[in-house]
């Protein structure tokens, strides 16, 4: 016969549930970086891509209006959801202390299944449509007056598995020279001319380039001579754009994204459409029908 301790399973209950709140709250995960959240309350989301303001021009006669373009898409809300069960008796024993790693365990598949969403989209970016009509990397994105424009490149490199540190610097090179070629659907470049440096880069690949990665942006240093002709300490060489760094276990193939994520006050590369926070709920505590304890969210 086993005893029934209300009071002491709410008690735990209560305890688990604000663990999993701190935990969430506590994470870091890295798709707020790449993406703009928007809140909805219903399970589709309509956008309406407005397109670029018109150009200034000389106040010549009367005001002239215009209408800006438009575009939609549609995002599906899909809605998700996880839960644990924890024995009772292992309460009435006193043995509460495991449950902190499934709690932890449990709020991080919470946290970070945005990331796993975001890297799911990112892998299959080849066959996924944008609002233009063409996939996310693409060779032919235009828009009005944009152009026909790239932001799926080929760079050739000795060995495409493990490309060397000059080979890396060169392909975020022809990547940022590439941003600065971009226009707008009214024919104005993206990438306004600034006197600042450019801190919003950041590259994707796969996890077996991290180290070259790395080493490819480590200070270049040269040996300074000092007035006695013998060699000084080494400083710094040149300055070089760096960017922030993802590599990804996930990652099959040889190739290597750079994106700008906003910093600037431009649009970020993707959207998360957020209908509610996680939130958690508990059943059992209170029946003695049940020998588990259920936490869901």
């Amino acid at each position: 016969m086993t005893t029934h301790n209300v009071a002491l399973y709410a008690d735990v209950a209560t305890r688990v549930r604000r663990q999993l709140d701190d935990s969430v709250a506590n994470s870091n995960p890295f798709y707020p970086t790449l993406t703009t959240t928007v809140p909805t309350n219903t399970d589709r989301e309509s956008f309406d891509w407005l397109g670029a303001y018109p150009n200034m021009r000389e106040w010549l006669g009367d005001r002239k209006f215009h209408q800006l373009s438009s575009i939609e898409f549609e995002i599906t809300v899909k809605d998700w959801e996880n839960g644990i069960q924890l024995p009772k008796k292992h309460i009435d024993d006193g043995r509460t202390g495991y449950f902190n790693n499934i709690v932890q365990g449990l709020a991080n598949e919470a946290s970070y299944h945005p990331d796993e969403l975001l890297i799911e989209t990112m892998e299959n970016a080849q066959q996924i449509r944008c609002f233009d009509g063409a996939f996310f990397f693409d060779t032919n994105h235009a828009l009005f007056d944009s152009g026909v424009q790239s932001n799926l490149l080929t760079v050739t490199v000795a060995d495409p598995a493990n490309p060397t540190e000059d080979e890396i610097r060169d392909i975020v090179e022809l990547a940022l020279e590439t941003f600065r070629g971009f226009k707008r659907d009214n024919g104005k470049p993206y990438m306004r001319p600034t006197l600042q440096m450019i801190n919003d880069l950041l590259c994707v690949y796969p996890h077996t380039m991290d180290n070259t990665f790395k080493r490819a942006y480590q200070p270049a240093t040269i040996l300074k001579t000092n007035t006695a002709g013998t060699a000084g300490a080494a400083v710094p060489n040149f300055n070089i754009v760096v960017p922030s760094m993802l590599p990804l276990t996930e990652r099959t193939g040889n190739y290597i994204d750079v994106y700008r994520t906003g910093n600037d006050g431009l649009f970020t590369p993707y959207v998360f459409v957020d209908r509610q926070p996680v939130g958690w709920d508990t059943k059992g505590a209170d029946d003695r029908e049940y020998k588990d304890i259920k936490w869901f969210g």
